[in-house]
């Protein structure tokens, strides 16, 4: 998918999430592996990398290839190594007065948000949010073509692990690829 689109039209992540998923991926591997790593993807990539900041929009091309190449050095999944860091990310993010916070969040006000993190998380795409029923919420993300899978699993993840954080008991988030994005449903036990 990445090799379709031009650079400047690579979907773009806040710094301050891929620092927090190379933290995550510290965690796991360990800061060895990770920079091993690093210095085995490209050098135009292993550049923009090095060079983030908390305030960078980093191409989501960038942790992609630091994922797969840990993955492939340790004979992992990507997909489930992807998943794993962006728990323990949120899992982090979320583990002081937030967790307290989100656990006296209404269902309305929790899915009512996603769409205001996502815009602060990615640079191109939209999203919206909406509770269809009690315990069921549907998330769309569009005005993203092509949308990449790793965003997609990301935002899957993000989702779901967030309203685990907030009390949610049973949570299942599920994904369709729609053309310009993506549909997600989240369900859970009342």
């Amino acid at each position: 998918m990445a090799d379709e689109m031009t650079q400047a039209s690579v979907p773009r992540m806040s710094g301050t999430l891929v620092l927090a998923q190379r933290r995550a991926l510290e965690s796991v591997v360990g800061a060895a592996a990770v920079a091993a790593a690093i210095a085995q993807i490209d050098a135009e990539l292993r550049d923009e990398y090095a060079a983030m900041m908390p305030v960078s929009w980093v191409r989501y091309t960038v942790p992609e290839a630091v994922l797969e190449a840990v993955a492939r050095a340790h004979r992992r999944p990507m997909p489930a190594l992807h998943e794993e860091c962006a728990r323990l990310a949120v899992d982090r993010t979320f583990k002081t007065l937030w967790r307290l916070a989100l656990r006296v969040t209404s269902d309305a006000a929790l899915v009512g948000r996603t769409p205001s993190i996502f815009s602060r998380t990615y640079d191109r795409g939209k999203m919206a949010s909406r509770i269809v029923s009690p315990g069921h919420a549907e998330v769309v993300i569009s005005e993203l073509p092509g949308a990449p899978e790793f965003i997609l699993r990301g935002s899957r993840v993000g989702i779901e692990h967030v309203l685990s954080l907030a009390g949610r008991k049973d949570v299942r988030v599920t994904s369709t690829r729609q053309r310009d994005g993506g549909t997600f449903h989240a369900n859970w036990n009342l």
